[in-house]
């Protein structure tokens, strides 16, 4: 039952808690700094309404000045627009024991989102899902999954990984971990059949624009950057077919007006091609001149079912426009 699998994932968060870090990405945060030389003891992300600022606590620099001297340049380099920086405690200064900074970034992205889902012909239910929501600290992710044949029994297994995986990401895990874990979950809930489902994560960190496309057993996505059309391929077994699985992971800069497509096999499928299908794919993402996420996935699926005799599977198509969103 969905209840076993909510226990299992919940016995294993217990059993790694003390190796899980409560910000995943604060702790990526200090690994880059660690590589610039720049050591520092705690980074704290905080959501102050408008956007996110970053708290770096560190030993003091005894008059080194690291603070502008590496680390501003550092953050000024890593975010979309730069970063303003408040030393909010000085040692130099104040004669206490920690460094205190606040870095605030001065622009941020946001993601809209458009979804367009339907069935195979004569089906009553779509086994595609899909789910996308933005982080406390600032990351955004977009997830398609398709879950094995059709009907209501498909849908089930793919809206459980979903959620499965969400409640993974929002309860402090990172992308690799929840992975783990939600593969581990799905092979307990497909236990005694045949049943698995494809995984198609966009992460987006909203700060640095760098994105991570994570595919396991997902079709091709796209980047629509202006007039031109980015396909990232992926392949990898889907979620739940056996242990260790090895997702394709891609990372790309994402600026804003950049538009993330992804889709489900049925609509690759459904296109008709004596060629390519995804070259012919691109030339119909390339057509499309709407920056409206919303329309821009609906007349996608328009235009794939205008050279389609039927619905051989179901369709989902997932759009993200990303924007500028100033501090």
């Amino acid at each position: 039952s969905f209840e076993k699998v909510k226990h299992f994932a919940s016995c294993l968060k217990m059993l790694a808690k003390k190796g899980i870090d409560e910000n995943r990405y604060a702790e990526d945060l200090k690994e880059e700094l660690s590589k610039e030389g720049i050591n520092v003891e705690n980074i704290i992300i905080a959501d102050e309404g408008k956007g996110y600022s970053y708290y770096i606590i560190k030993r003091p620099c005894m008059g080194n000045r690291t603070c502008e001297v590496k680390i501003m340049p550092f953050f000024e380099n890593a975010f979309i627009k730069g970063a303003d920086m408040l030393k909010v405690d000085c040692p130099l200064r104040s004669g206490k024991e920690k460094c205190r900074i606040k870095i605030v970034p001065r622009s941020f992205l946001s993601v809209a989102v458009g979804y367009v889902n339907i069935p195979k012909e004569g089906a009553s239910f779509s086994g595609d899902s899909a789910t996308f929501f933005e982080t406390v600290g600032g990351q955004y992710y977009m997830a398609l999954s398709d879950g094995m044949g059709v009907g209501e029994k498909a849908r089930n297994h793919s809206e459980k990984t979903l959620l499965i995986f969400e409640n993974l990401i929002e309860s402090g895990y990172g992308l690799e971990d929840a992975i783990r874990i939600l593969n581990s979950a799905m092979q307990v809930y497909g236990s005694g059949g045949d049943s698995f489902s494809t995984l198609d994560i966009t992460f987006i960190d909203l700060s640095s624009g760098m994105a991570e496309f994570v595919k396991a057993g997902a079709v091709s996505s796209f980047i629509k950057r202006k007039d031109k059309v980015e396909s990232l391929r992926g392949s990898a077994l889907p979620i739940g077919v056996m242990d260790g699985i090895n997702p394709v992971r891609i990372r790309k800069k994402l600026i804003p007006q950049d538009m993330v497509i992804m889709v489900t096999d049925g609509v690759m499928d459904s296109i008709k091609s004596e060629g390519d299908k995804e070259e012919k794919f691109i030339k119909i993402i390339e057509s499309i001149k709407t920056t409206n996420p919303q329309e821009f996935a609906e007349k996608i699926l328009k235009k794939v079912l205008e050279g389609s005799e039927e619905k051989r599977d179901d369709m989902a198509i997932l759009v993200g426009l990303v924007w500028e969103r100033k501090n």
